[in-house]
């Protein structure tokens, strides 16, 4: 009997996710086949286990295997890092550490930087992959890695996502708000304010202070470093 089911389930269209109703058909009154249905189960179970792969593993498997082309394709690994914060898939440290202006690091340093945080980043919660690839998507430079990677991506089942045990959104505080409003903009902020200098002045004493204006005028290097020095700030 279980070698007839499996037949079937092997062999009709979308049948593997009727696996659940099979057991649930056997274990019916008017059926009565428990004793099937447990043995059934229990081969399901031994099936899970060794052909099983975390979702997780099957999303860094994708990045991985684009992880070379990512590194010869990135030429603003600053400005995608912008683009990722703003989609929650880096951290504020690492943020801080790709906008860091340091004579000692490489590009390439950079590179691998940026490469390990969205490496942990999909390893803790796989559907993180698709924002990487939107991102990577918008970047003219990563464009074909960032719809191949979505394509591999789409083909992950995603049954198990009502699974998942989802936190709980809460109401959060005005500044928490106001601090989400900023990140979802962080990168068109990045592109679009071009003097730091004149803008941190406006915003003195309304919304920042003495101190934070200081650094943002004596900070040496680029108009990036000073936009990302106010930035921070605000």
């Amino acid at each position: 009997m279980i070698e007839m089911f499996n037949l079937w389930l092997d062999t009709t269209p979308k049948a593997s996710r009727s696996r659940r109703k099979v057991l649930e058909a056997l274990r019916k009154s008017v059926v009565g086949e428990n004793t099937i249905a447990d043995e059934y189960e229990k081969h399901l179970r031994d099936l899970h286990e060794t052909t099983y792969v975390p979702l997780s593993a099957e999303a860094v498997s994708i990045l991985r295997r684009n992880i070379q082309s990512l590194n010869e394709a990135l030429v603003s690994p600053v400005q995608v890092s912008q683009l990722l914060y703003c989609k929650r898939c880096i951290s504020e440290d690492t943020l801080d550490e790709m906008e860091r202006i340091d004579q000692r690091r490489s590009l390439d340093d950079k590179k691998t930087t940026l490469l390990t945080a969205m490496q942990e980043t999909v390893s803790s919660d796989y559907r993180k992959l698709k924002d990487i690839a939107t991102v990577l998507f918008d970047v003219e430079e990563t464009k074909d890695i960032g719809n191949k990677m979505m394509t591999k991506y789409k083909k992950i089942p995603q049954d198990d996502d009502s699974a998942l045990v989802q936190p709980q959104e809460t109401a959060g505080s005005n500044e928490d708000c106001a601090s989400d409003i900023l990140k979802n903009h962080y990168s068109a902020l990045s592109q679009s304010i071009t003097e730091p200098v004149h803008m941190a002045k406006l915003l003195h004493d309304e919304v920042i202070s003495d101190e934070v204006l200081s650094c943002v005028i004596s900070t040496r290097g680029s108009v990036s470093d000073r936009r990302a020095v106010l930035l921070k700030a605000v």
